[in-house]
């Protein structure tokens, strides 16, 4: 047994026209220079950036500051760690400086840190 629904006399199918597909138009040649252009000019100003901070005065070690030495003094803290002012703050490897303060029989522990104008705190 089927059942049927009468047809509604507002919905005309046949009216309906098929609209027309829209092609894509290709980007100009030109964007995408422009493009490639913007990344290579903030590529280039992220390396210039780098190398401004590599080379920087105020970013080089300048200072060393001993605190909390009992036994050893301070010019002999210095002098473990000679070689490590000039270099670049962001850029010295403290755990090799630490261990060259463990090479002094005096030394129990030592903690390096990084403090901004060129210092570096024992």
């Amino acid at each position: 047994m089927s059942v049927t629904a009468p047809a509604d006399r507002r919905f005309r199918r046949s009216l309906v026209r098929a609209t027309r597909r829209r092609h894509r138009r290709a980007r100009p040649l030109w964007r995408g220079l422009a493009a490639a252009a913007l990344l290579t000019a903030i590529a280039g100003a992220g390396y210039w950036a780098a190398g401004a901070v590599a080379t920087a005065p105020w970013l080089r070690v300048q200072h060393i500051r001993v605190h909390g030495n009992q036994r050893l003094h301070t010019g002999e803290v210095a002098a473990l760690l000679d070689g490590m002012t000039g270099q670049n703050l962001l850029a010295v490897d403290l755990e090799r400086w630490r261990s060259r303060l463990f090479a002094s029989a005096w030394v129990a522990d030592a903690t390096l840190r990084r403090r901004l104008h060129g210092t570096v705190e024992v």
